[in-house]
């Protein structure tokens, strides 16, 4: 490993950094870094002394399986947006949880890893054209590149009595004062608990855990108990039988799809 990456024509398309190794010997696999990526940075080090990366404040997950069935999407149509950082740039241009960025300045984004790609190669202070799908809808939204944080303290800064969920297996709670201080909940941040999992349901199979905050059903907020069972409900009663709920969990947030088998519900 090491030194330049070579097409067959002679051409340096990138730095060879390491190999695939599980023999301790060569077996034609390795990993380097772009050409492109390498110029950029190579470049900011010459001007500046330093590298900035561009930065928007999102957090992004893939689209698969009943999380994407649940947004009616197929699978790596975009990266989809499970929060949105508070008075970023992305927040600021009108970005929201739930949205599927699918391409940036034309191009096509598949998964969170190339959204990330792209975002850090944008200069900041430049403008940045977004494809994005929103409730089936596709809009075109521009925002300006911020600069990425030298530390991840952007993670906290995201905005984002019992009923049962018996199809989902379910039971909720209202997000109290005294749990919003447990959990590390924003002040003004939306949502209820998830107050117990049932053993084996559709739930427990989707990996929801008991003191997960649901914000969001869909794209649509949630506020209370009732409101998040509504959604819930017709969601995974309609035509797919499954539904994407926006979660809070350990500061951090994702979608959790669920889905309905042939015999449940």
């Amino acid at each position: 490993s090491g030194g330049p990456l070579f097409t067959q024509q002679g051409k340096v398309i990138g730095m060879n950094t390491a190999i695939l190794s599980p023999s301790h010997g060569s077996i034609g696999i390795g990993f380097a870094i772009p050409s492109d990526m390498i110029r950029n940075v190579s470049e900011q080090l010459e001007a500046n002394g330093h590298v900035t990366r561009g930065y928007i404040g999102v957090e992004a997950q893939e689209l698969k399986g009943a999380t994407a069935q649940a947004l009616h999407v197929k699978d790596d149509a975009g990266a989809l947006l499970a929060g949105v950082v508070s008075d970023g740039p992305a927040q600021s241009a009108g970005l929201q949880p739930g949205d599927v960025i699918q391409s940036v300045n034309g191009q096509a984004i598949r998964n969170p890893r190339e959204l990330a790609v792209d975002i850090a190669s944008l200069k900041p202070g430049s403008d940045a054209h977004f494809s994005v799908l929103r409730d089936g809808q596709t809009k075109d939204i521009t925002l300006t590149v911020g600069t990425l944080p030298s530390e991840r303290t952007a993670e906290n800064q995201l905005n984002g009595g019992g009923a049962h969920g018996a199809q989902v297996g379910l039971a909720l709670a209202p997000l109290s004062p005294q749990m919003r201080d447990q959990l590390n909940i924003p002040g003004d941040m939306t949502g209820v608990v998830v107050q117990q999992v049932e053993p084996g349901s559709p739930a427990d199979k989707a990996g929801l855990q008991a003191g997960d905050v649901i914000a969001g059903v869909g794209t649509q907020k949630v506020t209370s108990v009732d409101e998040a069972a509504r959604a819930i409900h017709a969601a995974v009663n309609g035509k797919d039988h499954a539904v994407a709920l926006r979660v809070m969990r350990d500061g951090q947030p994702l979608f959790v799809g669920v889905t309905l088998g042939q015999n449940e519900g």
